[in-house]
């Protein structure tokens, strides 16, 4: 087999360019970690045997990865799992469902209000819209998706799931037109974001509503929210996506016919949640992530300024804030990851973890990461909740410099991708010290590409436009979404705690934008002296 030919084919695939120069750099054109895990699943597939990310990592020159690659020992690769998992079977459950279930069983056993993890999608639709061609659409929808028609309930305080053969996603239409043609839109965006605060009850189907609220005749604002115990930002494209086809090919003559889902969410969890599949993830992951979390002041408590005054109600869905690296900086960072052939993922992560230890002394902090089936092509159209939590340990010297925390957030960062997984959580509980009291956790979330919020899709003939709807549910710690945009490495970031200062927020953003600009240009000065020449530290 010519592993060249096969790697620069794959690999302008996975880089959507037309073809790529065998001497060329992976990361230094376009690609990102979640794009080094897509290659590495396409080439699994192709050759029977598994392709360490690392080594992309380690030889991320395509010609130095395939000849590395040619000398792999041969394997048999595990059995896929099932098309779908037989309906109304009970089924085990993620362990971030089990907390999902646990706490909201927790909610109405109190009386609390309910427990909100919702993923919203939403669009402007200019033309006119076939309402009951857009519900048939919606009722194809949840046949072709078993996450839509699962219910969820607790024996004995263990989670079990279940898929209904079934499940109708009834359409509501609220017609706005009466409104004054300036309010029709704000207020839509107001309904939606209403509807996207409900709560789903885990016992009663389906996982997904759909409402169409009619600005005009041929102007509408379709809203999707799923269920965020079944799925995630990129399960809310899918459903979008496929909505659009769906609803086209009822009307379009030739329209082309849907592919099947490869792989179900709920045969997925079957496999890697049974007893079989939790024995095989303990024997893999268990060696690594026993010395890596090692200890009891795994995720400390952290005395950050931003929580230092007092006297506020927890915000539904967190305090929200937006921080823009400017491009100059952005450049910078991306020329940086080019030099050193790693993402600007991962040097975002080290510059925020610098800031972290320059003002509080602590560096772990958790990234959400696309699980594995999410970088296999069979995995690519799962409609599923299929994003990891994974711990990460920074191991700094005294008096660390900028290179000294980009080399370990290369470290950990490749370890934790190598070694994540769906019962990581299971794993982590059973192979690590007990942890004393409840952590502050901050988790770093990275969105790569377009997602629900800049959704641009075709509707028949009819053009849409993504609308920007924040997820809802509450966020514990600090949250950051980054991506790369013509503004510059933009991050929404999330805190949902109940004593938060605004103005320290913005301070402690700014001190985070100075750093990372001082340690891009002298990334071998300790982070100490640099935290000074930038200001001081500005979140006192």
């Amino acid at each position: 087999m010519d592993h060249l030919s096969l790697v620069c084919t794959s690999g302008a695939e996975v880089l959507e360019v037309q073809d790529i120069d065998p001497d060329a750099n992976f990361f230094a054109h376009g690609g990102s970690s979640f794009k080094a895990a897509r290659l590495c699943g396409r080439l699994r597939k192709t050759l029977g045997h598994p392709v360490p990310l690392e080594l992309l990592f380690q030889h991320p020159v395509l010609r130095e990865f395939a000849t590395v690659l040619a000398r792999l020992p041969a394997a048999v690769t595990p059995p896929a799992a099932a098309p779908s998992a037989p309906a109304a079977e009970r089924l085990p459950v993620t362990p971030a469902q089990q907390r999902s279930l646990l706490r909201d069983h927790e909610h109405r056993t109190l009386g609390a209000p309910a427990h909100v993890r919702t993923v919203p999608w939403c669009v402007l639709l200019e033309g006119p819209i076939k309402v009951p061609a857009l519900a048939a659409a919606l009722t194809a929808l949840a046949a072709r998706h078993d996450a839509l028609r699962t219910v969820f309930e607790l024996r004995d305080g263990v989670g079990e799931a279940r898929v209904l053969p079934t499940a109708e996603v009834s359409l509501q239409v609220h017609d706005l037109s009466g409104l004054p043609p300036e309010s029709r839109l704000p207020r839509a965006l107001e309904l939606a974001a209403e509807t996207t605060a409900l709560a789903f009850d885990p016992r009663e189907p389906p996982r997904l509503r759909a409402v169409l609220h009619r600005l005009a005749p041929d102007r509408s604002v379709l809203l999707l929210v799923s269920d965020h115990i079944v799925s995630d930002g990129r399960s809310a494209d899918i459903l979008g996506m496929d909505l659009a086809r769906l609803y086209t090919r009822d009307l379009v003559r030739d329209a082309p016919e849907l592919p099947d889902v490869p792989v179900q969410f709920s045969a997925w969890v079957a496999e890697r949640h049974g007893p079989a599949g939790l024995r095989d993830q303990r024997a893999r992951l268990l060696p690594y992530w026993r010395p890596e979390v090692a200890g009891n002041r795994f995720f400390p408590h952290l005395d950050l300024p931003i929580t230092r005054s007092a006297g506020r109600e927890p915000a539904a869905g967190g305090i929200r804030h937006r921080s823009v690296m400017p491009n100059g900086t952005a450049d910078a960072m991306e020329d940086y990851a080019r030099r050193h052939s790693i993402t600007l993922f991962t040097v975002h992560v080290a510059s925020f973890v610098s800031y972290l230890h320059a003002v509080t002394g602590e560096c772990d902090i958790t990234i959400c990461a696309p699980d594995d089936l999410r970088g296999a092509d069979d995995g690519d159209q799962t409609v599923g909740w299929l994003a990891t939590a994974v711990a990460l340990r920074f191991r700094l010297p005294p008096r660390p410099a900028f290179d000294d925390v980009l080399a370990e957030a290369r470290r950990v960062l490749l370890g934790a991708m190598n070694h994540r997984g769906p019962g990581y959580r299971d794993v982590l509980d059973a192979g690590s010290t007990p942890q004393q009291g409840a952590p502050t956790v901050i988790f770093f979330e990275y969105t790569e590409g377009d997602d629900a919020q800049d959704a641009a899709l075709l509707f028949a003939d009819t053009p849409a436009t993504g609308l920007p709807l924040p997820m809802a549910g509450t966020t514990a710690g600090l949250s950051l979404w980054s991506r790369r945009t013509p503004e510059g490495l933009v991050t929404r970031v999330v805190h949902g705690g109940n004593h938060l200062d605004e103005a320290a927020m913005e301070d402690f953003l700014a001190g985070w934008r100075a750093l990372a600009n001082r340690a891009l240009g002298a990334p071998r000065l300790p982070l100490a002296g640099l935290l000074q020449e930038s200001g001081g530290d500005r979140t006192a």
